[in-house]
């Protein structure tokens, strides 16, 4: 089962929206400012249906975005890569 979490972020940049594939597959990415005295930058990502919900959104504005951590193993050529990211699936201003 994945876990849910929340950010309250400043919105740095907000992608356009990429399609891949034949089926229709959508992705868009929102980079967001965790501040503080060691600033962190986030890169979420919005799959599917949930890429609309950035249409609206302001960059410069703050924003908490929920999100699930999803982690895949790609093995090739013998090496093997570990891929982690932050799909994004609701956005409260």
């Amino acid at each position: 089962m994945a876990q849910t979490f929340e950010l309250r972020v400043k919105l740095e940049e907000i992608g356009e929206t990429e399609e891949f594939g034949n089926n229709g597959f959508k992705k868009r990415e929102l980079i967001g400012l965790l501040e503080g005295e060691y600033a962190e930058h986030y890169k979420f990502e919005f799959i599917k249906d949930k890429v609309n919900l950035l249409d609206d959104l302001i960059v410069g504005t703050y924003a908490s975005i929920f999100f699930n951590v999803k982690g895949r193993k790609v093995e090739k050529d013998g090496d093997t890569f570990y891929y982690t990211s932050l799909q994004g699936w609701k956005v409260v201003v």
